[in-house]
């Protein structure tokens, strides 16, 4: 007897790290002078970076990036 099988859209929400070189970093326009947070275009690259990786084992669309100065964990020098 064979079964049915049933394809949902599912979405998944995780938080994770990632470095942003300093280039692609810009003042967060809601918080005070020291207050940092990725660009627009590195988010958007993080996200399609993403996307690609998980498009290798899921058929995955829709993903989004994003992250202010309040997420930020710490800087280092090179």
């Amino acid at each position: 007897m064979t079964q049915k099988r049933y394809t949902f859209n599912v979405t998944c929400s995780f938080t994770m790290q990632h470095t942003c070189d300093e280039s692609e970093i810009e003042p967060d326009p809601g918080g005070n002078e020291t207050d940092v947070e990725p660009t627009d275009r590195a988010l958007l690259a993080l996200a399609r970076g993403l996307e690609e990786l998980l498009s290798t084992h899921y058929p995955v669309s829709d993903v989004d990036a994003s992250s202010d100065s309040e997420m930020l964990l710490g800087t280092a020098d090179d």
